[in-house]
Order: C-alpha cells, then structure tokens, then sequence
C-alpha cells in the first residue's frame, strides 16, 4: 500500500477539570489514512472521538503525539506555512446550522474560503466556484444569495459540506454529520458525500456512534472507547468477526426488528 496521506502518531488531549484534576480524553491514538479512503471513528458518547477530530484539525490543543500530512506534522507548523496546509484538511460539523454565519450569504460564507486561500481569483472566478459548488451539493446557483434560516437543516448540511468541498481539500473530516437530521435527509448527505469523495478522491475521517451508517460509509474502522482505539480493522471484518469485548458489546446493542 502508498504511504498514508495522513499519519496520526500516539496523540493524546488532556482538559483540566480544575483543582489540579485532569481527564485525558484522547489517549495514544494511532491511525493511518490513505488517498480516497474512509476511515470510520465509533464508540459511545465520551468515547474522544470528536475530541480526537478536533485536535487532528487543531481546534483543541494536543498534550503530545504527531499528525503528519503528507509526511509534514502539521501540530508543529506556524504562520503561512499553516495557514497554506489548512486548505488540506477541512471539516465538517454536526449542527450545519450551527457552523454557519447567520448574517452571512450562502454565497458569501462560500466564497471566504477562496478569498483567504486564492486570494488571486478574481471576483467574477469566485462567484462562478460558488455557483458550481451549490449545485454540486444539490442545491440552486440562485441559492447564494439567500442566508441560512431559509434553508432546511438537510439544506444547511450540504451547504457546510460545499464549504468544506470548495476548497478541494485532500482530507475531510466529518464529525457525526447526519446526526441531527431526519432519518429520511440523512441518506442523502450520505450518498452526497460518496459522490463527492468518487469525484474529488477525498480522503475521510468519518465519525459517528451509528455503527451502520458507518459501515455504509467506511473502508476501515476505529472502535474508540474511554480514549483510546481498542479495536481497528476492515468494515466488514470488524461486522463478521469483531475481537474486543467492547466492539461486541456495541454491535449487540444495534436494534433488529423482532422475527413475525
């Protein structure tokens, strides 16, 4: 196998709970991802596997460890060489309305990624990525002009995943994307970010406590519990023979319709 587009080494995130306690909530995680790959995160709620998202992205602060992408750990990096590295990693979060601007434009809030990181296109080349990118993600060009309460919380998803699209990152990280939308939407983003994934060869960090959604999603899996990753293998390895106790225990606890 090609060397990993993304490589995390032994990190570890600790937040202090005061009075000299600690809780270590990501602790030693290792993992590999690959071009064009998804790799899925699950476990119960607390598990560290947003917690683990956040410091990947550098949104928490990690204790130790290394996230190398593309062979560069981008926890040490600082200035413009950070800032050039963030148009490769982008996320995608689990309240799309949320993670939106309210007083911004669907187009407006489109168009500032390119605007920090292509700062050389022109107006005219902005507005027609946006426009392009809205439709890509199932909605209308016209769309940009409108702000975000007009939409629908699916509309709101696939607009946060255009913002993160937009970009052309090489990794994306979703983080219990479909959680807070109608079973009958979540299907669809799912199947959207499929697509998108086939076209642009994204990698992804797929996160959520939905073991079939993530099997649906993932080429690999990660069972994260109390902090580490107590479990990794193929999709359907992990479904046919899980090994740890508390894999088993998790995919016991999936509902199944009762024999008529």
């Amino acid at each position: 196998m090609s060397e990993p587009l993304l490589e995390v080494r032994h990190l570890a995130v600790r937040f202090a709970l005061g009075r000299g306690r600690y809780t270590d909530a990501v602790d030693d995680v290792s993992l590999q991802l690959h071009a064009g790959e998804t790799v899925g995160l699950v476990g119960e709620s607390g598990s560290g596997k947003s917690t683990l998202a956040r410091a990947i992205a550098r949104l928490v602060p990690a204790r130790r460890g290394e996230v190398l992408l593309r062979g560069e750990d981008w926890l040490r990096l600082t200035g413009a060489r950070l800032r050039r590295r963030r148009r490769d990693l982008q996320l995608v979060f689990q309240d799309p309305l949320a993670s939106l601007n309210p007083r911004m434009t669907v187009g407006a809030a489109l168009a500032e990624p390119l605007k920090l990181f292509h700062g050389e296109m022109s107006l005219a080349a902005r507005d027609a990525a946006v426009r392009a990118m809205l439709e890509a993600v199932g909605l209308a060009a016209t769309d940009a002009g409108r702000l975000p309460r007009e939409f629908s919380g699916g509309q709101c998803q696939r607009i946060g995943i255009a913002r993160a699209m937009i970009l052309n990152p090489a990794v994306l990280v979703c983080d219990e994307p479909v959680s807070a939308l109608d079973v009958s939407i979540q299907g669809q983003i799912l199947n959207l970010l499929l697509d998108l994934q086939d076209r642009h060869h994204t990698a992804m960090i797929f996160i959520s406590h939905n073991l079939d959604v993530v099997r649906h999603m993932s080429h690999r899996i990660h069972v994260m519990y109390r902090g580490r990753i107590v479990e990794q293998a193929a999709a359907r390895q992990l479904f046919e023979r899980p090994r740890h106790p508390y894999t088993r225990a998790l995919l016991a606890a999936i509902p199944r319709l009762a024999a008529p």
